[in-house]
């Protein structure tokens, strides 16, 4: 069936902040540093989830809502390039400019920022901020105070200052940043300037802790705001939501079907929801049609994250006992069946397996010695995996 309109579902990409639902204790605590950033006090929270927990798209949300209805000026910084201080600084300069060049603040910015801004023409004029090294050394020793500068320099005057720092993987073991970056918190707290700015931190909880190993006093400041699971209703409202811009019907069984598969995994939801708008030549989604969209589903998110690559390392009676256990389960038991039990002194050969697949967000630790799956559909494409015959790769 042709549908008008791009898809509401986007596996692996954050959602549009439009058909964002959900997560309301967690908005709650962000909007509640947010409020201690208006009133002139710089506020730090580390937003941490799992792989495929909604952690980007919960911040792109959170970003929209504090530019449209509390008059922040906003920048979402991906931080995957970074390694050093400088990086860091750099990079959340040139981001403001770029996250805000149709904003009414834009002329301001570049005449704030000066001959540190270099005109790109690709495909299109863009800017950039391109520092002298000089600049950057200024800017490491007195980091608050250029913050500051640029939110009492703007008119009209933003209610504070917001940055999204995401994905701080190559810094989060550096204790040269983690001491630096504790320096400048406590100069904020203590002798800097009132300052209404609001950081947070999106990641791992590993890159968290990693932090706070480096520096100790960070534990305390990084105050943890935690992204898990969806709950059912979470789960059913961005169903009905997304399905209702593309005008097809999806029925109670089928819905309920996406509700056991997906684990409360927003990746697993978007791609069920896509499979299902793929295979749709009537308006109407069933229950039967939503079990083959799984399947399509299933196949696609362990393509994603390469599970097809572990399975032959994995043909060890206890993983294919527990997998099948999770896939035989009947309708409304996955969720409750995902539990993968193991010892890895009794099976060694497993451990770098098991542990690669913690590492791609495929399966979670919920003690010492258990895991479970995050999704049932990645049960059901390891099983598909671990009982593939060889030969069928050679037809």
């Amino acid at each position: 069936m042709t549908r008008d309109g791009p898809s509401p579902f986007m596996p692996g990409f954050p959602v549009a902040p439009e058909l964002f639902v959900g997560r309301a204790a967690q908005l709650e605590e962000l909007r509640r540093g947010l409020a201690v950033a208006r009133s002139g006090r710089a506020s730090v929270m580390f937003l941490q989830g799992g792989r495929g927990m909604g952690k980007t798209s919960l911040a792109s949300f959170f970003r929209t809502e504090a530019e449209r209805d509390y008059g922040f000026l906003a920048a979402h910084v991906h931080l995957g390039g970074a390694h050093t201080i400088e990086d860091f600084i750099a990079q959340i300069f040139d981001r403001l400019l770029k996250d805000n060049v149709s904003r009414t603040w834009f002329n301001r910015l570049k005449e704030i920022f000066g001959s540190r801004i270099r005109q790109v023409e690709l495909f299109g004029v863009g800017v950039e901020f391109a520092p002298a090294e000089s600049d950057l050394a200024s800017l490491r020793r007195a980091f608050p105070e250029a913050l500051d500068g640029v939110i009492q320099q703007l008119r009209p005057k933003p209610e504070g200052l917001l940055l999204v720092l995401d994905d701080i993987n190559g810094l989060a073991g550096s204790a040269d940043f983690a001491n630096w970056f504790k320096s400048v918190l406590d100069q904020m707290y203590t002798s800097g300037p009132q300052l209404p700015l609001f950081l947070l931190f999106v990641g791992y909880p590993e890159r968290r802790e990693a932090l706070v190993r480096a520096q100790p006093s960070l534990g305390r400041l990084l105050e943890p705001v935690v992204v898990s699971a969806l709950r059912e209703d979470e789960q059913r409202a961005f169903l009905r939501v997304a399905f209702r811009t593309t005008g097809i019907r999806l029925t109670e069984g089928a819905e309920q079907v996406f509700v056991d598969l997906s684990g409360g995994l927003p990746t697993a939801l978007h791609e069920l929801g896509q499979a299902a708008l793929d295979r749709d030549d009537d308006g109407v989604i069933d229950e039967v049609e939503a079990r083959t969209a799984a399947r399509i589903a299933a196949s696609r998110l362990g393509a994603r994250t390469g599970i097809e690559r572990l399975a032959p390392v994995m043909s060890a009676d206890p993983l294919l006992t527990a997998v099948v256990r999770v896939v035989t389960a009947g309708p409304g038991q996955q969720s409750q069946l995902r539990h993968l039990h193991f010892s890895p002194s009794l099976y060694p050969e497993l451990r770098d397996a098991l542990a690669e697949l913690e590492s791609l967000g495929v399966v979670e630790r919920t003690a010492p010695d258990s895991l479970r799956f995050t999704s049932p559909l990645y049960a059901f494409n390891l099983l598909a995996e671990l009982l593939r015959d060889p030969s069928d790769a050679e037809r």
